[in-house]
C-alpha cells in the first residue's frame, strides 16, 4: 500500500520520507516489510503522498465459515499436527495457502 502511493504520487523513498520526516531507510523498511509501521504513521506516510488513507470495519466470517471447504476441513482436522512440526523447527504464525495444502 505505502510503496503503490509512493509510486502513483510519483516520488522517491528518499522524498516522501523527507515530506512524512523519517529517513529513506525507514520507508525502504516498511516497503519491503522487515518493519511495520503504526497505523498514525502508516497515515502519517500515506498522507505525506498526498493520499488519505481509509480503514473500514466489516463484520468477521464466524471461525467456522472460513475453513467451510472440503480442503480447509481436511487442514483443520490438521492443525494441531501442523503447529507441532511449526513448532520443532522455531516457526510461528504459520500460514497454510491453498496451493501448498493441496
Amino acid at each position: 500500500m505505502l510503496r503503490d502511493a509512493r509510486l502513483r504520487a510519483g516520488l522517491s523513498q528518499v522524498e516522501l520520507g523527507r515530506r512524512a520526516g523519517v529517513t529513506q531507510s525507514v520507508v525502504s523498511a516498511y516497503e519491503a516489510g522487515a518493519r511495520q509501521p503504526s497505523l498514525l504513521t502508516l497515515a502519517r506516510l500515506v498522507r505525506a503522498a498526498g493520499f488519505d488513507l481509509d480503514i473500514t470495519l466489516h463484520e468477521a466470517q464466524p471461525r467456522e465459515e472460513r475453513g467451510a471447504d472440503p480442503l480447509g476441513q481436511v487442514l483443520a482436522g490438521h492443525r494441531l499436527e501442523v503447529r507441532a512440526i511449526a513448532q520443532r523447527y522455531g516457526l510461528t504464525n504459520v500460514r497454510v495457502f491453498g496451493s501448498v495444502a493441496r
